[in-house]
């Protein structure tokens, strides 16, 4: 294991970054009993909530079986075998693809090494796969330079059990292995003969052996407090329904159930609707093997801005607004916080107000204002869904203007194109033939270059 195939978790691949790698396409049609055979080193502080996962693909990567094994946590500074029956993949045009989300800090790289696609439950250097091969009686051949020879191999079934998590609060409860009889170690096993567990002692992965005359199984037991990473999400009412994947909100284990005032759907990946919930504070409950944790989804009303007629040589006043704490920017606002009002500081007819958009630097609407916040006027009963953001920048969009205050999307653009963006805002309502809108200026400019 001296060169292998590794994540950088550094700066910028965390928090909480996505990768991946896709193998060649195999052809296994003529196995039997294929399997997929790798190593995999998941050492860190970092690594207590990344994930590495296996998806495969029988169709040459058109669809893929998302998590046909994963597994979270520090694993300690070790490299870990794991092998996966392949028989239900059989097919000419099989992908592998290794999936990571790293974790919280840079302390969070997970390499893998020596992926091989085996024959039968057998590696090329005579590793028997324990956890692959069925019960019986099993031919292997081995042969050298035209010559071979057959071994039989009769595989007596021991069992302890599957892998599971457990919640470290959870009470004591015993390992269950077949045949009984048998004896049980383990970092938080207090009784060898019973195999009585105590969640309680350690956290982390516990490598459990059950042992049974000359036979030994493992059992991965995952000893996980079920934890959400955010205190507090905000959104506005009458919003899209927000997906709770883990690019929203990160947590351990992944796959809880979610409940409470405004969740639509209580799996994986969990839907908030803040049409069902209404506006105001929402404790939502995550529980997951046995623990659970909660949050809040803090819901704002819609804001409602009023048209206001006044005459010009009015005292300030307050600007009347459903749901207050935004900003306000516009001419004659003497405070941007109230939104107090100086009529004598605009001219007589139409002004618009508006709130703020943050421009993303190197993007073709910061190139065009030459700065990075700007004002404009937001006038729309639609906004982007936020739970497609990552979707859409994978496929090369980027969003390049977002409102620091309620994080909606003011404008998109796609880099490798010529000239493309899209906004929410008028901005032929401030453009004018003497002082152009920046946006046409940079627009124009641009189909002149090119």
């Amino acid at each position: 294991l001296n060169s292998y195939i590794y994540t950088e978790a550094s700066n910028p691949n965390n928090p909480f970054k996505n990768s991946a790698i896709v193998s060649p396409c195999v052809n296994i049609s003529q196995y039997s009993n294929p399997i997929l055979n790798f190593y995999y080193h998941k050492y860190g502080n970092g690594n207590k909530n990344s994930i590495l996962s296996v998806d495969i693909s029988s169709d040459n990567g058109i669809t893929w079986q998302l998590d046909v094994w994963n597994i979270i946590g520090n694993l300690g500074d070790q490299w870990n075998s794991q092998s996966i029956d392949l028989t239900n993949f059989i097919s000419s045009e099989l992908k592998v693809r290794f999936r990571v989300l790293t974790g919280h800090n840079f302390r969070s790289d997970i390499a893998i090494d020596k992926v091989s696609f085996l024959a039968g439950p057998i590696t090329n250097d005579g590793l028997i796969l324990t956890d692959v091969i069925s019960p019986g009686n099993h031919i292997f051949e081995y042969s050298i330079e035209g010559c071979s020879d057959n071994i039989n191999v009769n595989v007596n079934e021991i069992d302890a059990g599957d892998d599971f998590t457990v919640c470290p609060f959870q009470s004591q409860f015993n390992l269950t292995g077949l045949p009984l009889g048998g004896i049980w170690n383990g970092l938080n096993v207090i009784n060898q003969n019973t195999g009585l567990y105590d969640p309680s002692i350690n956290l982390g992965v516990d490598l459990v052996t059950y042992s049974n005359s000359s036979c030994i199984d493992t059992v991965e037991i995952n000893v996980v407090n079920t934890e959400l990473f955010e205190d507090t999400l905000f959104l506005c009412h009458n919003s899209p329904n927000l997906f709770l994947g883990l690019n929203v909100l990160n947590r351990v284990p992944y796959n809880g159930t979610f409940f409470g005032n405004g969740i639509i759907n209580s799996n994986f990946p969990g839907v908030f609707s803040s049409n069902v919930s209404g506006s105001g504070y929402h404790t939502v409950n995550y529980t997951a093997n046995n623990c659970s944790d909660n949050m809040i989804f803090s819901v704002y009303p819609k804001p409602i801005l009023f048209d206001t007629i006044i005459c010009s040589n009015s005292s300030p006043f307050t600007l009347n607004i459903n749901s207050s704490g935004g900003q306000w920017d516009g001419i004659g606002i003497i405070d941007n916080n109230i939104g107090l009002f100086d009529p004598a500081l605009v001219p007589l007819g139409n002004s618009y107000l508006q709130y703020t958009c943050k421009l993303e630097k190197n993007s073709f609407a910061y190139n065009a204002y030459k700065k990075d916040t700007i004002k404009e006027r937001h006038r729309h009963r639609y906004e982007f869904n936020n739970s497609y953001i990552d979707e859409f920048n994978s496929k090369g969009m980027n969003f390049s203007g977002i409102n620091p205050e309620n994080n909606l999307v003011e404008i998109v653009e796609i880099p490798n194109h010529k000239w493309f963006v899209g906004v929410q805002f008028h901005p032929e309502y401030s453009s004018t033939v003497l002082k152009p809108h920046p946006l046409f200026s940079d627009f124009i400019q641009a189909c002149i270059n090119n």
